[in-house]
C-alpha cells in the first residue's frame, strides 16, 4: 500500500518528501470501491477490527485524507486539519470512536469517520511521542524504514494522545462521515 518516492540523488529530505506528496497529490483511499478492496484483504473479522480506526473532524472530508504539510496554511485554517492550528505530517485516527470525535478544534460541529488502516501497513510504536507534531523529527528516517504509520502515546496513560499517525495516506482508507454538533456531543 505504501506510495513509494523515487529513488532520489542524495537520499530523502524533508523537502523531497513534501515535494512528492504534493506533486501526487497523494491522499487516502475513498469511496465503497476502495473499501471493498481494502477489507477483503483481512482474513478474519477480528483482523478487520484491529485494523479500524476513527477519524475526527471540525469539517468535512471530501475524496480522501491528506496530512496537513501538504496543505496551505489558508486551507488547514478553513477547512481543518493538523490540529490545534499546526500543520503536521500526518493524519491522526484514533481506536476511540468518541476520542476521535474531540479532534473537531473549535468547531460548532464535526464529523467522524471510520478509518481503515491497509493489513499490511507497517506501523512502529513511538509511545516516547506525545503529540503528532512530534513525527517532524524523524519523518526522513520513518520513510526511509518504509513506516506507513505511527503509533504515538503510552496505552496505559489515559491523559496521553494515545492516536495513530497515518504517515502514507495510501495506506488508509477512509469511510463515510457521521456529522454532529460538538455542543451538546451524544
Amino acid at each position: 500500500p505504501r506510495a513509494r518516492i523515487p529513488k532520489t540523488r542524495g537520499g530523502l529530505s524533508k523537502e523531497k518528501i513534501l515535494r512528492y506528496l504534493k506533486r501526487n497529490l497523494v491522499q487516502s483511499k475513498s469511496g465503497p470501491a476502495a473499501g471493498w478492496l481494502f477489507a477483503r484483504e483481512f482474513d478474519t473479522p477480528q483482523q478487520l477490527a484491529d485494523h479500524t480506526y476513527w477519524h475526527g473532524s471540525g469539517s468535512g472530508v471530501s475524496g480522501g485524507l491528506k496530512p496537513s504539510i501538504t496543505m496551505s496554511e489558508a486551507e488547514v485554517e478553513s477547512a481543518g486539519g493538523g490540529g490545534y492550528g499546526e500543520r503536521y505530517w500526518g493524519i491522526s485516527v484514533s481506536k476511540k470512536k468518541n476520542l476521535a470525535s474531540n479532534f473537531t478544534g473549535t468547531s460548532r460541529s464535526g464529523n467522524v469517520y471510520m478509518a481503515l488502516l491497509h493489513k499490511d501497513a507497517v506501523v512502529k510504536d513511538m509511545p516516547e511521542l506525545s503529540d503528532a507534531a512530534d513525527v517532524e523529527e524523524h519523518i526522513v528516517r520513518l520513510w526511509e524504514d518504509g513506516v506507513d504509520a505511527v503509533w504515538i502515546g503510552d496505552e496505559a496513560d489515559e491523559h496521553s494522545e494515545q492516536e495513530l499517525v497515518v504517515l502514507n495516506p495510501q495506506a488508509v482508507w477512509i469511510g463515510r462521515g457521521e456529522h454532529y454538533p460538538v455542543f451538546p456531543k451524544k
